[in-house]
């Protein structure tokens, strides 16, 4: 009997590693596709609802001013930020590249509060090689 248990135990988390290994990836996808279909949505509404219009989204027209940003193009905005952990004896310096002024309308637009941004670099730890 005790030989019957540990087989379908067994059985039984082959199962669910199986599953999961199969559901896994297409759960990630899903969510993904969500968080960034809301993203585009609460942007544009926010723009909507302002009156205002995004400028610099357009890497090829800068100056080019939009009502209805994609989230591909508003996470764009956000691909040239650096933060940089120096470890010297004692002492860890942190420095994270300042917002620019389209990435603070950006989360405003998205209701985040922009000094969370500035929290990243002191919860950031360094790396340990």
């Amino acid at each position: 009997m005790k030989c019957h248990i540990t087989h379908c135990r067994q059985r039984g988390a082959q199962f669910i590693s199986d599953y999961l290994g199969q559901i896994l990836p297409e759960l990630a996808l899903t969510l993904g596709v969500r968080v960034a279909t809301l993203i585009q949505y609460v942007a544009r509404r926010s723009l909507e609802e302002s009156g205002d219009t995004l400028t610099g989204l357009h890497l090829e027209n800068p100056k080019k001013a939009t009502s209805t940003p994609t989230c591909e193009r508003l996470l764009r905005a956000f691909s040239k930020i650096n933060l940089t952990i120096v470890e010297t004896g004692d002492s860890i310096i942190r420095q994270i590249t300042p917002l620019s002024h389209l990435q603070t309308k950006i989360l405003k637009l998205l209701g985040v509060d922009a000094t969370i941004y500035s929290g990243i670099a002191e919860l950031a730890k360094p790396l340990r090689c």
